[in-house]
């Protein structure tokens, strides 16, 4: 999922899950691993990656986007069971992007930044937004539910 605001940038790629089909436990056959790249107003980049995602989060992450086109929010703010990305939607057409664990900036970590969480304002038009909705589709066809809990 890419996403370009202004000199801002954000993608969300899926690399892979996290166990190989052959390795699948009932508890953790839908966990992601997840790479982040990211640029922020200040021209500050970086690229991380985690396993913090589950398949069934991915689906979430599109319907809460979801929700916002059919102006139909019910939760202001989403995020994962692993709290390494929070997306909070602003009414005035905005989304502030919560970076924070494995996904923050290292280069600011070394300058003694570890407690603060980095946050990115993304503008949100409605162009915008059905491409994001597209891209998550596409993530979601590619990495579809394999749980085998219910």
């Amino acid at each position: 999922m890419l996403w370009i605001s202004g000199n801002i940038r954000f993608e969300l790629n899926i690399l892979h899950y996290d166990y190989p089909p052959e390795r699948v436990e009932c508890l953790y056959d839908d966990w992601l691993t997840v790479q982040l790249i990211a640029q922020d107003e200040n021209g500050l980049q970086w690229e991380a990656s985690s396993s913090c995602m589950f398949a069934k989060e991915l689906q979430d992450l599109r319907d809460w986007f979801g929700s916002i086109r059919v102006q139909n929010v019910v939760w202001q703010t989403f995020f994962f069971m692993e709290p390494e990305l929070s997306f909070t939607y602003i009414p005035n057409g905005t989304v502030e992007i919560g970076i924070s664990q494995s996904f923050y900036p290292k280069a600011l970590m070394e300058h003694g930044r570890q407690t603060v969480d980095k946050s990115l304002i993304m503008e949100l038009p409605e162009d915008v937004l059905y491409d994001l909705i597209q891209q998550l589709d596409n993530m979601i066809v590619e990495f579809p539910q394999r749980s085998t809990k219910q």
